[in-house]
């Protein structure tokens, strides 16, 4: 029988004595290439051997190694990558999600947990296997849902993959922005994140487009007494009600710019100054933004500020329409008939195959 070819691995390593210690470990089993900068590593991975896995350190002589990792993910077959760094600050955890890494490995590490994290750079279209923080760490993902998210129904891999997200970065406080179509659950979705995370307080949700924009201020800040006309009291804002919790911006593409500048004060410096007000007051919360609007394309277009979306775009999470994941139509279905018997005390037992075809084949264009 032929032997299979071996994997090739690239180690992008400039520390010499650790990049030659992973090499002799990794030279048994695979043919090992090596790189001591951003440029080089990219030169391989742009060269004739295709590249299985790349074992990737951040702080590199010529840049940051994520650079790498975003020009790795654009190849297909496209490499699994596994960050390593000495460096346990959380923002390069969330980068390494954001630019495709399937594992992040702190220095110094064992072997085994190496030849783990390798395996599964190596298993072709695998989901990233960082390791969530806190506990749920301790949790599958299966019993992570149950706890947390057991409202949402379906298995679809485009749902699954929202889901491995949430659970790596529900112990955090970086900000994420949620979005998809109406009714694809934007604020389930937000809820279980918060549900999942270390904060003991409330989350708050703000619609922002109910709002009327004249009261959006206050709604939001608060006000004190003698403010405005009917401002007969000290009212405290949507964010102070949410300190030590999180809020939740429905809508957030709905804001007016002006309102825009204020919102990215509070993420900058975490204080809020109440209408009328002339002294700030701090605050602790953490964001979490929904949008059914392209904000990216609206900041192009001078609608929406462009630093407002990168400090809630920290963690972005695309949530599947329900025609992208039909599959999980039947499942759905056979909730809604149950619920709907336990609300109407009916004995709906099932739902012909022509019934469920017509469901599962249509468009839903408002979703769930």
């Amino acid at each position: 029988m032929a032997k299979l070819p071996k994997k090739a691995i690239l180690i992008v390593e400039d520390d010499l004595a650790l990049q030659n210690s992973l090499r002799r470990h990794l030279r048994r089993s695979r043919l090992v290439f090596t790189a001591s900068s951003c440029d080089e590593a990219m030169k391989h991975l742009d060269g004739s051997t295709r590249i299985d896995a790349v074992l990737l350190d951040i702080n590199l002589p010529d840049g940051q190694g994520f650079e790498v990792a975003r020009h790795a993910s654009r190849l297909r077959p496209r490499p699994g990558v596994v960050v390593m760094t000495a460096d346990r600050a959380l923002d390069n955890a969330v980068t390494a999600v954001r630019t495709g890494a399937v594992d992040f490995l702190l220095k110094p590490f064992e072997h085994a947990d190496l030849d783990a994290a390798i395996a599964i750079a190596e298993t072709p279209g695998s989901l990233p296997r960082m390791r969530a923080v806190g506990d749920n760490a301790a949790l599958s993902l299966e019993q992570w849902r149950e706890r947390f998210a057991p409202g949402i129904i379906g298995d679809h891999p485009l749902l699954l993959d929202v889901f491995h997200v949430l659970q790596r970065v529900a112990d955090t406080d970086v900000s994420v922005l949620i979005t998809g179509e109406s009714g694809t659950g934007k604020e389930l979705f937000a809820q279980a994140l918060h549900t999942a995370g270390k904060r003991q307080a409330a989350m708050v949700t703000v619609n922002c487009a109910a709002i009327p924009e004249n009261l959006l201020e206050s709604q939001l800040f608060g006000h004190v007494k003698g403010a405005f006309t009917g401002a007969e009291q000290d009212q405290i804002g949507r964010f102070m009600a949410a300190d030590g919790g999180t809020i939740f911006l429905d809508e957030i593409g709905e804001l007016p710019l002006g309102l825009q500048a204020k919102i990215l004060r509070v993420l900058q410096e975490k204080v809020v100054t109440p209408v009328g007000a002339t002294g700030t007051r701090k605050v602790d919360v953490r964001v979490i933004a929904a949008t059914n609007r392209d904000l990216e394309a609206m900041a192009n277009h001078g609608t929406f500020r462009l630093d407002l979306f990168y400090r809630l775009n920290v963690i972005p999470i695309s949530l599947p329409s329900l025609r992208d994941r039909r599959g999980d139509i039947p499942k759905l279905v056979q909730h809604f008939v149950a619920r709907a018997n336990r609300r109407s005390q009916r004995q709906i037992i099932d739902v012909t195959d022509e019934a469920l075809d017509k469901l599962t084949n249509y468009e839903w264009p408002g979703n769930v």
